[in-house]
């Protein structure tokens, strides 16, 4: 009798603490995905893949928030610790903090990126907002925010932010720098990394009198960086590293087409890139100049106003708009290692841009013929192509490969590994079939990336913007079918 009472009051008490407010409900909660590394095909609709995410066992009432600065937000309730959670989307977890997860494919090297992009972007929006309060017109200038040599940290407190905000996985405070040009152009730079390392865009508010404007930059640069123009005229936001000048507003693939004229984009800045020389060469033997070594001559971004007057170039570069204006043009100079003649060199934008352009001129050439151009024309490194039908023989090129790749894919009995991007060999290896396959007249087998996705999902891409556009495929292994394709 007395084990049966015991045995009631321990089965009673097990249903009281079962049932009692919190107890049940503790273990869930709420939390926010940021997924970046992913395929655009999970953007195409946000919808769909909040959907497909909702059926993961283990996440309810997903919910998508945004797609910004590459990083994808969705909100759920789940009852899986952070590890289970990345687990079960297939992903790698970055960082834990505050109720929110980043997550990333295993082979999204670049990833970690989005730590500082998150950070850098309450930040800008913070200023934007607390400036924007003072200027009532055009012709407002707008006060400093932040006192003179003010820390990062003594910056955050005047925004309102808590500097802890900073205190990431990849990045720290001391990464952290925010630069303020108020008054009327209200310009700010707010990057982490070792050292302000910028690219150009093309923007009209976005200039960089260096000489080395127009470099390659490196795509391993520790550098995250946005700029911030708030001059009432036009101005706005956009990132200046090498990852992140593919985020902003509006990216242009090389077979753009200009509105005016009706040319390639290319054309018409290559016809800006030949005028430029041909000024540089004009005002290398101007009076003043033409005694001054190689390194005495002005150099640097066309943007710059000093360069223009020395050059003889007025406000005469509308007609590039919008794909190029001259703060994306650069000059500099070399002397040719077996004539030993002085070139002028100008390139547009950066070598990886899908816009960029890179001619040369022997400047000695053109003055022995008096400066006749039609005699000493433009040596392109870089140069525009002839028509958009080339465009055109890529991209069915790069069609026909990824049907090529898709079937193999499919083919397979089980997914290869999916720690890596596979290409070249290791793509064709993976996928048991002959190089040969995938070679055409523009593209062989290491222009092809075979991508780990999420939910054990694969990517299959190929080409870029500098080639006239990118093409993939977003595909399900498990099912065999197609989510989402561009070509």
């Amino acid at each position: 009798m007395i084990r049966k009472v015991l045995l009631a009051a321990f089965s009673l008490g097990l249903l009281f603490w079962a049932g009692s407010p919190g107890q049940a409900q503790a273990a869930e909660r709420a939390i926010e995905l940021r997924l970046v590394g992913l395929s655009q095909g999970y953007t195409r609709p946000l919808r769909a893949t909040s959907e497909r995410l909702g059926k993961v066992r283990g996440l309810k009432d997903v919910r998508a928030v945004s797609h910004r600065a590459g990083i994808t937000r969705f909100t759920a309730r789940t009852v899986l610790p952070d590890e289970e959670i990345a687990r079960a989307l297939g992903l790698k977890l970055l960082d834990a903090r505050e109720g929110a997860l980043l997550l990333a494919p295993a082979a999204a090297s670049e990833a970690w990126r989005a730590e500082a992009r998150l950070a850098i972007l309450a930040i800008v929006e913070a200023i934007r907002e607390r400036q924007q309060r003072h200027r009532r017109n055009m012709w407002d200038e707008l006060p400093n925010l932040f006192p003179s040599e003010a820390t990062t940290e003594q910056a955050l407190k005047v925004l309102g932010l808590d500097p802890r905000m900073l205190d990431g996985r990849f990045f720290k405070i001391r990464d952290y720098h925010i630069e303020e040009e108020a008054g009327w152009n209200g310009t700010y730079k707010v990057w982490a990394g070792e050292r302000y390392a910028p690219v150009p865009v093309g923007n009209l508010y976005d200039f960089d009198f260096s000489s080395n404007q127009g470099e390659e930059p490196d795509p391993k640069a520790r550098f995250v960086g946005a700029k911030m123009n708030l001059n009432s005229w036009g101005g706005g936001f956009w990132w200046v590293d090498i990852h992140g000048s593919v985020l902003n507003g509006m990216e242009f693939e090389r077979d753009a087409t200009d509105p005016g004229s009706g040319k390639l984009a290319v054309q018409v800045g290559a016809e800006r890139l030949a005028t430029l020389l041909e000024a540089a060469a004009r005002y290398r033997f101007k009076e003043n100049v033409e005694k001054k070594s190689k390194d005495e001559l002005h150099k640097g971004s066309f943007g710059n106003w000093q360069l223009k007057s020395e050059l003889g170039l007025g406000d005469d570069y509308w007609d590039c708009m919008p794909f190029y204006n001259d703060n994306a043009f650069s000059l500099s100079w070399f002397k040719h290692e077996q004539t030993g003649h002085l070139h002028a060199r100008v390139k547009a934008l950066y070598p990886s841009h899908a816009l960029h352009l890179d001619g040369d001129l022997d400047v000695d050439a053109a003055k022995a013929a008096d400066f006749n151009f039609a005699k000493v024309p433009v040596r392109w490194t870089v140069g525009a192509e002839s028509d958009v039908n080339v465009f055109e023989q890529r991209r069915t090129e790069l069609s026909a490969g990824l049907k090529v790749l898709r079937d193999a894919l499919f083919a397979l009995q089980d997914p290869p590994p999916a720690s890596n991007a596979l290409s070249g060999k290791a793509l064709c290896a993976a996928l048991s079939l002959a190089e040969d396959k995938l070679k055409g007249t523009h593209f062989s087998a290491a222009d092809y990336l075979l991508l780990p996705q999420m939910l054990g999902d694969w990517e299959i891409r190929a080409g870029s913007s500098a080639t006239g556009g990118a093409s993939w495929t977003l595909v399900s292994f498990s099912s065999k079918t197609d989510i989402r394709s561009y070509r």
